[in-house]
């Protein structure tokens, strides 16, 4: 199953050891959702980048790369620009965790 961390220490005034990365998965919602949608969009966050696999069984899957210390709203796409050797690093550690 998914593994967490609990944050309640840090509301009590303490600290938490909590890992330098974190995986989400989710269906689209709200005004991306579609009917009949298997779409699943998976992300990896590091304390410096956001990797996003938009996953579509049944169209065009695609990626997105988020620099999140020159970007922290998360509004420049880099990943067109061609920077494979940040993203391929993050997409393997992105694919490992999908299989899990």
């Amino acid at each position: 199953g998914t593994q967490g961390t609990s944050m309640l220490p840090l509301i009590n005034g303490g600290t938490v050891d909590a890992p330098e990365e974190a995986y989400s998965a989710t269906p689209p919602c709200g005004w991306q959702y579609r009917p009949a949608d298997l779409r699943v969009i998976h992300s990896l966050r590091t304390p410096e980048w956001k990797i996003i696999y938009n996953e579509d069984p049944n169209g065009e899957s695609y990626y997105e790369l988020y620099n999140l210390k020159e970007d922290p709203e998360e509004r420049i796409d880099i990943h067109p620009r061609g920077v494979d050797d940040i993203a391929e690093p993050l997409k393997k550690r992105l694919h490992e965790l999908m299989l899990k």
